[in-house]
């Protein structure tokens, strides 16, 4: 049957259904008799008061109406349990106190009606107030089950219970996820994972100009993953190459100049020039005349240290030739032999090739034994009058040993440095710095040469989104904020704070939107 639309008396418009032909004004006559209108609602003074209850008053009213629900509630579950098994006495008595309670919680309930209406958000927010108190380091389960506890613990029926219980716990989980995220934007450094090594290893190569990512300052595994994935995706796989080819070159400069040369890539030419110009100051030595390199005490207290630690070692456990190497080199010093300068060479590029080779205690031995044939060098040039060439000594030394170590395996590769494969080689000035980077930090990995269909699909359809997550990851103001604010103590006091309001306001709009599968109050 059609449906008619009617005015009522009051001027509402009723929807009545009629027979089709029916006669209108039996139509109208019929609706307005039947019509009953809604009465007005009888002012007790109370939404009065509800108006004029400022938000901050409100917030409080509602946080005192949840404690005492909650309080309530355990009365409530007490008196039932002795209502149900007590003796006979106090089984009657807890049946009374509970009528009680019932009339009690009904007129709270009614009082209470109008200030949540007027004010529903700042009340709602009132009312979630306990849940501040669940400890926001807990997970995010353990926070929810916290929250379903405390709100089946209110006064009501059991029906009333589980959805108290099942609202809080929703709530609180979406909130938490909502105030974990706010908290992460605003300190976003994973203290646990970034130490001062890290922060010393990212500072030194920053002074130098490289630009970090943001999982680099923030140490977060999740940001990484982002990383890696965008670096594999249409999107993002420009954005971030090219940020890392920039850096690239940075940690080439930084090489190129510790070997005293100036380049942005270690070809073959450019590591030819380094051996070229520091071998001249070796050259010059080796052609002074006579004999004018003398093995001083610097050379005797270097080899009575390695002979004392050698002889710490089980007979097994001793470098033999290291021994050998180290008395020779006391008794020559005990004799104050005198070298040339070609002899100067000879043994120092031994030694040189001997630090190269070992590892561990005897890398440092060698290294140690070295430092003092070279110190003992330039005191000789200084004593007999090439202070020139001493000091273009004490210059190419550590330039020399760095060139030494760049010449070693694959640690330059197609022009480039690699820091995580010079992490674990002697090192000297700013290579140093390079070393102890990729010792602190790991590579992006190279893009995988090939996907597979889904794969390929998949990573065009997101391309948008990886394109903007490797320009955010690389962004310089977010990268700064995460070294230097991200991580101090007042940010994580200042996120904490964020997540645990956060998880209340976001549970109080919850309730509110579900309010529906609440029962009335």
């Amino acid at each position: 049957m059609p449906i008619h639309k009617v005015q009522a008396p009051d001027g509402n418009i009723i929807k009545v259904e009629a027979p089709e032909g029916a006669d209108p004004a039996d139509i109208i006559a019929f609706a307005q008799s039947n019509y009953k209108p809604k009465e007005a609602p009888v002012n007790t003074g109370l939404q009065d008061a509800a108006k004029e209850t400022g938000v901050g008053q409100s917030m409080a009213i509602g946080a005192g109406r949840s404690a005492d629900k909650m309080v309530q509630g355990i009365r409530q579950a007490w008196n039932e349990l002795v209502s149900q098994y007590g003796p006979d006495g106090a089984a009657q008595e807890a049946r009374r106190t509970l009528a009680g309670l019932a009339t009690q919680e009904q007129d709270k309930n009614r009082a209470y009606a109008p200030l949540s209406e007027e004010h529903p958000f700042a009340t709602g927010i009132g009312e979630t107030a306990p849940l501040l108190g669940i400890p926001g380091g807990a997970n995010i389960p353990v926070q929810m089950g916290i929250a379903a506890a405390m709100g089946a613990s209110k006064y009501g029926s059991p029906t009333d219970r589980v959805k108290e219980g099942v609202l809080d716990a929703a709530g609180t989980g979406i909130g938490s996820v909502v105030g974990k995220v706010l908290g992460k934007a605003i300190a976003p450094v994973n203290s646990n994972v970034i130490n001062e090594t890290r922060t010393g290893a990212m500072d030194a190569m920053v002074e130098h100009g490289y630009k970090p990512r943001l999982s680099q300052v923030t140490g977060s595994p999740n940001i990484e993953a982002v990383e890696r994935w965008a670096s594999n995706s249409p999107g993002g796989r420009g954005v971030l190459r090219g940020h890392e080819a920039a850096n690239e070159i940075i940690f080439n400069k930084v090489a190129a100049k510790s070997i005293g040369q100036d380049a942005t890539e270690l070809s073959d030419k450019v590591l030819g020039a380094a051996k070229t110009e520091l071998g001249k100051v070796f050259q010059d030595i080796k052609s002074l005349p006579g004999k004018p390199i003398e093995i001083d005490a610097n050379v005797a207290n270097a080899a009575n240290e390695i002979l004392r630690e050698q002889n710490k070692l089980l007979p097994a456990q001793r470098n033999s030739e290291l021994v050998k190497l180290a008395t020779s080199a006391e008794r020559m010093s005990a004799l104050k032999t005198k070298i040339d300068g070609e002899a100067y060479q000879l043994q120092r590029s031994a030694l040189s090739d001997a630090v190269e080779s070992s590892d561990g205690m005897v890398r440092n031995q060698y290294r140690k034994l070295l430092t003092a044939l070279d110190d003992a060098a330039e005191q000789s040039l200084q004593n007999t009058g090439n202070t020139k060439l001493a000091a273009s000594l004490r210059e190419v030394r550590p330039k020399y040993a760095n060139l030494k170590t760049l010449e070693k395996g694959s640690i330059v590769k197609g022009g480039d440095v690699s820091p995580q494969k010079l992490a674990s080689k002697p090192t000297r000035n700013e290579l140093t710095d390079v070393a102890n980077f990729g010792d602190a930090f790991s590579a992006l990995p190279k893009p995988f040469p090939t996907q597979s269909a889904l794969e390929a699909v998949t990573n065009a359809i997101l391309t948008p989104a990886s394109y903007m997550g490797a320009l955010a990851t690389t962004n310089p103001l977010l990268t700064a904020y995460a070294r230097h604010i991200g991580g101090t103590t007042g940010a994580r006091a200042v996120a904490e704070d964020v997540n645990r309001v956060s998880r209340s306001v976001v549970d109080a709009a919850v309730q509110k939107r579900l309010n529906d599968l609440r029962t009335n109050r």
